[in-house]
């Protein structure tokens, strides 16, 4: 991969865009049927609400392309944004009485301690914790970089996140 890289850099600074897009489309032909592969071993999404569907084809487009680490983080990091609005969506708070001190400790709760709250409030159900639990592990091991199986991580934090966008409505 340095080496396809150190030649698209090396031809770009030569002007020389024939090269370069040639060596483009032979590392893209060299990977497609990798990617159809990870295509086709992907369920299909549901989006209930499209305030996050280029994040989340973005997601996707990470795991077809072998970025299985980014593709493990960006599954959580969606998945913790759906759960703040969320939260910020049907539980009312007059945040205008509120110091800005206490608008920004509201905004550092835990993941676990929303989740719980979301299905106090039956804002969504209680299927949803293990799904939201394991991308918060999954949050924690791709943080720390200790995984060992990272295309299966990436796969699993997908499940789960289509879990989610399947099971809310974000309006």
């Amino acid at each position: 991969m340095s080496k396809y890289i150190d030649e698209i850099f090396a031809l770009q600074k030569e002007g020389d865009n024939r090269e370069v897009t040639k060596l483009i489309l032979n590392h893209f032909y060299e990977r497609i049927e990798g990617i159809l592969a990870r295509h086709s071993s992907l369920d299909s999404v549901e989006f209930k609400s499209y305030k996050y569907y280029n994040l989340v084809m973005e997601t996707r487009e990470l795991y077809f392309q072998e970025f299985y680490h980014s593709c493990v983080v960006m599954s959580c990091s969606v998945a913790e944004n759906i759960l703040r609005d969320l939260f910020f969506y049907n539980i009312y708070i007059n945040m205008v009485h509120l110091s800005n001190k206490t608008q920004k400790y509201l905004s550092f709760i835990k993941a676990k301690t929303i989740c719980e709250l979301l299905v106090s409030e039956s804002v969504i159900q209680k299927n949803l914790l293990s799904s939201f639990k394991i991308l918060g592990e999954l949050h924690s091991k791709y943080s720390n970089i200790t995984s060992k199986s990272p295309k299966e991580d990436a796969k699993r934090a997908l499940y789960h996140l289509h879990k989610i966008l399947n099971q809310i409505d974000l309006h």
